[in-house]
C-alpha cells in the first residue's frame, strides 16, 4: 500500500499554512504489467510548492507511480495530470518535470557532457545553480559515471535535475547510497528550492525516518 505524506511549513504562531493548488493529480489510476497489477485505482493530489513523501514497502508501486507522474509510463486506466494536463506524451509538461530514478541512467559518459545536453534540452537550465551544486556535491565533471559509486551517480543525477529548475521534482529513494553529510546537504537544497522558487518535490522511500 502507498501512503502520501506532506511536509508542511508552519507559521510563527505554529499554525499550518494552507496548501497551494494541486500541481499533480492522480485520478483513479491503475497500471498493470501483464497479469501483475502494480497500482490499483490510486487517487491523490500533490500541492504545488510543497514536499511530499511517497511511503511504501518493496513492490508497493512507488517507482511505478513516479514513472507515471514523469510520463514514462502510460496509465492502464485513470489519469495522471500535471497542471490539469495529461503527462504522458506531453512535451510541454515534461519540460517542467524531472525524475531521478533509483538507478539513474545517463546518455553520456560524464557529468560535464550531461550538463551540456541538459542545457540544450531544458529552457529552465540554470548554469549558476549548476556550479553552486557542484560546490555542495564535490564531483569531478570529467569522471566517468562507470567509475562512480552508486551514491556519487545519484548526486550527479540530482545536480542535473535541480539545475534544470523543474516545477516538479520526482526522486526515487533519494537518500539511498548517500552518507549523512550528503543527506543533510540534499535536504537543505530541496527545502531551499521549495521555499524560494516554489518547486514541488515528491520523494519515494521505504524509510519514513529519511523523509523527516
Amino acid at each position: 500500500m502507498l501512503y502520501v505524506e506532506e511536509h508542511n511549513e508552519t507559521s510563527e504562531a505554529g499554525a499550518v499554512t494552507s496548501s497551494p493548488p494541486p500541481i499533480l493529480r492522480a485520478d483513479d489510476i491503475s497500471k498493470t504489467f501483464g497479469s501483475v497489477r502494480a497500482l490499483d485505482r490510486v487517487t491523490c493530489s500533490i500541492a504545488g510548492a510543497s514536499i511530499f513523501g511517497l511511503i511504501g514497502s518493496n513492490g508497493a508501486g512507488k517507482s511505478t507511480f513516479l514513472r507515471l507522474a514523469a510520463g514514462v509510463y502510460r496509465p492502464t486506466s485513470g489519469r495522471m495530470l500535471f497542471s490539469d494536463q495529461s503527462v504522458y506524451e506531453n512535451p510541454s509538461a515534461k519540460q517542467m518535470i524531472q525524475f531521478v530514478a533509483d538507478q539513474p541512467f545517463f546518455h553520456f559518459e560524464n557529468l560535464k557532457k550531461m550538463a551540456t545536453l541538459y542545457r540544450s534540452l531544458y529552457v529552465g537550465w540554470n548554469p549558476a545553480l549548476y556550479q553552486e551544486l557542484l560546490q555542495i556535491f564535490p564531483l569531478q565533471e570529467d569522471q566517468p559515471f562507470n567509475q562512480m559509486s552508486k551514491g556519487m551517480r545519484r548526486q550527479a543525477a540530482v545536480i542535473l535535475a535541480v539545475a534544470a529548475k523543474p516545477r516538479l521534482l520526482l526522486l526515487d529513494e533519494a537518500f539511498d547510497g548517500l552518507d549523512p553529510v550528503m543527506r543533510q546537504n540534499l535536504k537543505r537544497i530541496l527545502a531551499r528550492q521549495v521555499g524560494e522558487y516554489g518547486m514541488t518535490v515528491l520523494i519515494a522511500s521505504q524509510n519514513l525516518k529519511e523523509l523527516e
